[in-house]
């Protein structure tokens, strides 16, 4: 159901002449089975500062099961957005836990398994923003 939903959507996209870049954001952050399954049928070319920077917004607005999609299809964890806003700090000023402890474990599961690569890297749980917060003080405040 999923690869013909996606199918269908990525020919209709692709009939549109619109990018990754020309979707509405909240319809891929709310709707996971299209964002899950046009991940499937894209590259990681051009999407991935996208991917990136859609993985603070669902953090953002704890979407928990939408940041697993993204960060199962290489989504970069420590990806500095906006303000050096990392995925970590951006769910640190949340304060919603599931989507946090998303986060967190996967950090964990790339250091345990030794996955870093040039799209994966391991967030710094210490890194500041460019304001000098790092996470806990978010989370503190």
């Amino acid at each position: 159901m999923h690869k013909k939903m996606a199918f269908l959507f990525s020919i209709a996209l692709a009939n549109s002449g619109h990018s990754m870049l020309g979707i509405t954001k909240s319809v891929l952050i709310s709707d996971s089975a299209i964002l899950e399954g046009w991940l499937q049928l894209r590259g990681d070319g051009e999407e991935r500062v996208f991917k990136n920077t859609l993985l603070i917004e669902a953090v953002t607005k704890a979407q928990a099961e939408t940041v697993r999609i993204l960060l199962k299809y290489g989504a970069d964890i420590s990806f500095e957005g906006e303000g050096g806003k990392t995925a970590i700090i951006a769910a640190s000023c949340l304060g919603d836990w599931e989507t946090f402890q998303v986060v967190l474990e996967h950090n964990e599961a790339l250091a345990r398994n030794n996955i870093i690569s040039n799209t994966q890297r391991l967030a710094n749980i210490n890194h500041k923003t460019n304001h000098g917060w790092t996470s806990l003080m978010y989370a503190a405040h």
